[in-house]
């Protein structure tokens, strides 16, 4: 196994197993609303995985590291009831940044892009969270 894979997994068991233990030792000056359970996989910038341009996001924005696609129920541009948007920084191991959604048959699912098919696959598909912090 890849090490920053194996980090990856490890960091998101303590970083997540230590907030649901210990909140109140979170230091931040923000608050979470609330955590969405989805899915985790993972995609790669080739043109069989991405609709149009792959370096190109569905926000317009160019793809980048730390960058994630939702599913589009998710989205506030999709949903009027949603939580997140596109450039809201989020949160599932590492703070990560919304700049791209998923094709529309997709639901409860965040797709983290990996420019390496060999990590993709290591990460495969894994529950988890995501959060946002507010003020």
């Amino acid at each position: 196994m890849r090490p920053h894979i194996f980090a990856l997994g490890v960091a998101f068991g303590l970083t997540i197993g230590a907030f649901l233990r210990y909140p109140q030792e979170v230091k931040l000056n923000k608050r979470i609303n609330s955590f969405d359970t989805v899915t985790i996989t993972a995609y790669n910038p080739v043109k069989s995985q991405c609709y149009g341009d792959p370096w190109i996001t569905a926000s317009g924005d160019s793809i980048r590291i730390h960058g994630l696609a939702m599913s589009r129920e998710l989205l506030k541009r999709y949903n009027d009831k949603a939580r997140y948007d596109w450039g809201d920084t989020v949160y599932v191991t590492i703070p990560m940044i919304v700049n791209d959604s998923m094709n529309k048959r997709i639901a409860k699912t965040i797709d983290i892009l990996l420019f390496d098919k060999t990590d993709a696959l290591l990460l495969g598909k894994r529950s988890g969270y995501v959060y946002k912090l507010y003020n």
